[in-house]
């Protein structure tokens, strides 16, 4: 048998780096999702996605590499979230295009770009406006308390493609905005990791015109881990403590009990 390459990349997706299951339309059940070979064109959206969201794990492997020599591998619906922004059809509307404050923007942008993009943090669009329109005033010494979050949104999506926007359950809470591949790049649990940030950011909302909730850091994530994982431990050895202590008790009456053994002195010797 011959020996794989040592250029070969593992048989694994390189985006999740995990099996994955996907539900089948036709018999309606889960069934694991086959990995796909890397053609020539996909891999220029692949480079491309990698480079716009930093993500120098994926680049090592295949910056200035021939993706379909190395043998790159992904799960179909792995690749197309993970490149989808980039087949989205651009609007030709340049009626909507909105400059005010460029220079404050170009600013803002930069601290956009740190945080979200390469930190991998997590806020929310109201977050982000409260900061703009701080930056308005430090740069242009204009108050701007009245732009809209969706004004900004706008721009934001067009300056950064790779952005994602979550509308919460509930609509009196701004929008969630991430970058697309945080799932593979900062987070353990993606959707535990959005809920506390929903819950963080609800608390802060109010006050907070400049903060930002931090991806956690893998030591707070797996203390936090840890923490439910032994509280949890905890209570299935005392549940687990209770049930042998009855299961090893031996009855000296019948049950239910007769109307002898519901006469005061019986009751008392037991």
């Amino acid at each position: 048998m011959q020996s794989r390459s040592q250029h070969v990349l593992p048989n694994i997706c390189v985006l999740c780096q995990k099996e994955k299951t996907i539900t089948c339309r036709i018999i309606r059940k889960r069934k694991k999702e086959h990995l796909v070979k890397c053609s020539t064109i996909d891999a220029v959206n692949l480079k491309q996605a990698a480079e716009d969201n930093k993500n120098e794990t994926l680049l090592m492997q295949i910056k200035d590499k021939d993706c379909v020599a190395i043998e790159v591998r992904y799960h179909n619906s792995c690749y197309k979230d993970y490149t989808r922004y980039l087949t989205k059809p651009q609007s030709d509307d340049t009626s909507k295009n909105d400059t005010s404050y460029s220079v404050a923007f170009e600013v803002f942008r930069e601290k956009v770009k740190s945080s979200i993009i390469e930190n991998k943090d997590i806020t929310r669009l109201k977050t982000l406006n409260d900061m703009f329109i701080k930056q308005v005033k430090l740069t242009h010494g204009k108050e701007a308390d009245s732009y809209k979050t969706g004004n900004l949104k706008t721009r934001l999506m067009k300056t950064f493609p790779q952005l994602c926007f979550i509308t919460p359950r509930m609509r009196s809470q701004s929008e969630i905005v991430y970058v697309n591949d945080i799932s593979t790049a900062a987070l353990v649990e993606e959707k535990e990791l959005l809920q506390d940030a929903m819950q963080i950011t609800a608390d802060r909302e109010e006050d907070s015109t400049n903060e930002i909730v931090k991806a956690p850091t893998p030591s707070k994530q797996s203390n936090i881990f840890d923490a439910q994982t032994n509280e949890l431990k905890d209570s299935y050895m005392t549940a687990f403590k209770l049930r042998n202590i009855i299961n090893d008790v031996k009855p000296t009456m019948p049950w239910p009990p007769t109307s002898e053994h519901r006469n005061k002195k019986p009751l008392q010797k037991h």
